[in-house]
């Protein structure tokens, strides 16, 4: 991206202006996610931002699991994993 974008007050702003190619075209892409997700996700789930990596920060942290139990259920899981007949041992 060829123009100066920093953070301000929850929104984007650049130097170039807010009229300009690039933010128009950012700002085309930021409403793009954020619709993205709101059709794969029921409304008691969404969140009052309209910015989509708070959305999708929000969705993360509810439904991320972490703990001691994943952490186990992974390592049995990595520890019990078997190679198929017909994959190679080379990565």
């Amino acid at each position: 991206m060829g123009c100066n974008f920093w953070r301000k007050g929850g929104a984007f702003h650049s130097s170039t202006g807010p009229n300009s190619k690039s933010v128009k075209a950012y700002q085309k892409k930021v409403h793009l996610c954020c619709m993205k997700i709101i059709l794969h996700v029921e409304n008691s789930q969404l969140t009052h931002d309209t910015h989509p990596r708070i959305v999708w920060e929000s969705l993360a942290h509810v439904h991320h699991s972490h703990g001691f139990g994943t952490l186990l259920a992974m390592c049995c899981h990595f520890f019990s994993m078997e190679k198929g007949e017909g994959a190679s041992m080379q990565g």
